[in-house]
């Protein structure tokens, strides 16, 4: 998406995006469709690096997190933990801008999520205080979690 959105610098996004809403066969009049070409032809070079900058951004931190998690790391364990948090405070601003229903439900819905993965973290950490490491148990089956 990061490389689509640097395609895109200098050009009619504009003009884009409606031929592509005519190419799916989207009413071109639509309220939505028409607010989201306004949106779309206010996008600056500027704006459209700024993007661009945030989707690389963000899939970067996507795969030191899911690598971290294929590798059974315990730090990822966390940074899961901060990434899905780190998004609470934004959506609160959003629903104290503007309060609608379905900002309030992904909002609760995310909050649900972080509470569940701190549960399950702070689980984990006492299990790993709780189990003793003995020299007549070299490799245990969880001792993987403890790097």
């Amino acid at each position: 998406m990061g490389f689509g959105v640097i395609r895109l610098l200098h050009k009619d996004i504009a003009d884009i995006l409606l031929r592509a809403t005519l190419a799916l066969r989207f009413d071109p009049e639509n309220r939505f469709i028409n607010v989201l070409l306004e949106k779309a032809a206010l996008l600056s070079p500027h704006r459209l690096r700024e993007i661009s900058f945030a989707i690389f951004l963000y899939a970067a931190l996507d795969l030191i997190e899911g690598t971290g998690l294929v590798l059974e790391k315990v730090w990822a364990e966390y940074f899961t933990l901060i990434l899905t948090g780190s998004f609470l405070p934004w959506e609160l601003y959003e629903i104290i801008r503007h309060i609608t229903v379905w900002k309030v439900v992904l909002t609760t819905l995310n909050l649900l999520v972080f509470l569940y993965l701190a549960i399950v973290v702070n689980e984990k950490v006492r299990v790993r205080q709780q189990t003793p490491v003995t020299s007549a148990d070299p490799i245990r089956p969880n001792e993987r979690f403890l790097d």
